[in-house]
């Protein structure tokens, strides 16, 4: 079935159309690393997630993707390990997450990665 985002014409399985009307915008904060599908997927020319004007903080040299923030489904920001410090560093423009939302987030990545603590800072 064709529905309407934002002007565009988008497709959907039609068996998906009563889940995706009933579904709510979403705040989430995540710490995404670097290759993950999520921005793998559409790309990271897909302006609804990604600030065209930020594209090259995501997007280096040689094909690397860089880790990074999402906020409400949209990529706010890149993080770093420095040092074994996680460095976030939210784009000009962005807030950064409130603390205790970015200190969730952070557990979540220790645990994805076997740490026993990962403490956020924003840089």
């Amino acid at each position: 079935v064709e529905v309407r985002v934002k002007d565009e014409t988008r497709y959907l399985l039609a068996e998906h159309e009563d889940e995706l009307a009933a579904t709510q915008p979403s705040r989430a904060t995540h710490l995404l690393g670097a290759f993950d599908q999520f921005v793998l997927g559409p790309g990271t020319k897909d302006t609804h997630m990604l600030a065209n004007k930020h594209r090259s903080r995501v997007s280096k040299a040689a094909g690397w993707i860089a880790p990074v923030l999402t906020q409400g489904g949209r990529i706010t920001g890149v993080w770093e390990m420095d040092d074994g410090n996680l460095v976030v560093t939210p784009f000009p423009g962005e807030q950064a997450p409130p603390s205790k939302v970015l200190e969730d987030a952070a557990a979540r990545l220790a645990a994805v990665h076997g740490l026993v603590k990962v403490t956020p800072r924003t840089g």
